[in-house]
């Protein structure tokens, strides 16, 4: 299921931690320095989109 939750652009993605630190339930972490959903968190989601919103590459999406 985490790997549907969202979507990211390994090629885009560049590590930043915006998106881990933007996100109010700790959903995203980054693993390898790319930004990946924390499987145990994935039910905190609340699917707010200000991941994806605060990505300056757009390399986030949010599964809907």
């Amino acid at each position: 299921m985490a790997d549907r939750l969202h979507t990211v652009n390994t090629e885009k993605c560049k590590g930043d931690g915006l998106c881990v630190d933007v996100c109010p339930h700790g959903v995203i972490e980054l693993v390898g320095e790319i930004a990946a959903t924390v499987d145990d968190r994935v039910d905190s989601c609340i699917s707010c989109g200000q991941c994806v919103a605060v990505c300056p590459t757009e390399a986030l999406r949010l599964q809907t």
